[in-house]
């Protein structure tokens, strides 16, 4: 297929359109990038919308998103939480809908509640272009939670880190800017023994993390999730603070058990649910 994408591209943290585009092109297909800040209404007469199949977006513009739509077939594949308490992304989804023929969201609960046949449930990926698979190593660096916990939709995520940061102190770092990326970020998960995962997390929403972290080599310790228990038998879980500190007390003092769980985790993410993976969900859904 010949694929029109339009995003942020080039961004210097993780990329996820550089690799999205990758995924697809490993698959065969053809892709044009588009800047989405790019003056759009200077170069409309001079693509050939005719020459693609579908234009693919993220979160651009809700007027730039219409214009397209009156020449080609888009459709939106959208990484947010709907209706969890971030209000920003439930009037955006509800503004944007009605330009695009399919939808795809990681967040499964709102496909569901949607029942609407052009919707799908689609979680993110790996971005294998980074693949360093994890050996015997010796990490340094304790706890971490790299993420933001100020939002009041993360009012539950604020409290847990709070309760580990009081039993472990020293040992546990809360990155609310979280300006790690690329090579570091894989330097960063294969060098610190225990990373979290937080909420909000149900059976049909869960964050990123499981897969960037757990691609580049974490060892992760995620909310419990029975959907993500069965793709991943292997990953840890916890039910609430005291679960947490408990498991990571125990994992602590078992790092050969750690480091057993760390290659298991990135070689499963690896096999199965890289970016190119989900590019050929998209595609399948065409046939």
């Amino acid at each position: 297929m010949n694929i029109l994408y339009i995003g942020n591209h080039g961004q210097p943290n993780n990329d996820d359109e550089g690799a999205i585009s990758w995924g697809f092109r490993q698959l065969g297909h053809t892709v044009t990038e588009l800047h989405e800040n790019c003056n759009f209404n200077n170069i409309l007469n001079d693509i050939n919308f005719s020459k693609f199949d579908f234009a693919l977006f993220h979160r651009s513009e809700s007027e730039l998103i219409k214009k397209v739509s009156e020449y080609i077939e888009c459709v939106c594949w959208f990484f947010d939480p709907i209706n969890k308490g971030f209000e920003f992304n439930d009037v955006y989804i509800k503004e944007v809908k009605k330009y695009h023929t399919k939808m795809f969201f990681t967040d499964g609960d709102y496909v569901s509640d949607s029942k609407n046949k052009n919707f799908f449930s689609l979680k993110q990926g790996f971005d294998s272009r980074k693949i360093k698979i994890v050996d015997n190593i010796i990490p340094s660096r304790c706890i971490s939670f790299l993420g933001n916990i100020n939002h009041t939709a993360y009012n539950e995520r604020f409290l847990t880190c709070d309760a580990v940061k009081k039993k472990y102190n020293d040992l546990f770092i809360c990155d609310l800017n979280f300006n790690i990326f690329q090579d570091t970020l894989t330097e960063y998960c294969q060098t610190t023994k225990i990373m979290l995962a937080m909420p909000p997390v149900t059976d049909m929403y869960w964050s990123n993390r499981v897969y960037v972290l757990g691609g580049r080599g974490a060892f992760l310790i995620h909310p419990s999730s029975q959907s993500v228990k069965e793709l991943f038998p292997c990953l840890p879980m916890y039910t609430d603070a005291s679960d947490l500190c408990n498991k990571i007390e125990y994992f602590l003092a078992n790092p050969k058990e750690s480091l057993e769980i760390r290659k298991e985790l990135q070689n499963t993410i690896i096999e199965k649910y890289k970016y190119k993976d989900r590019c050929e969900d998209i595609i399948k859904t065409f046939s």
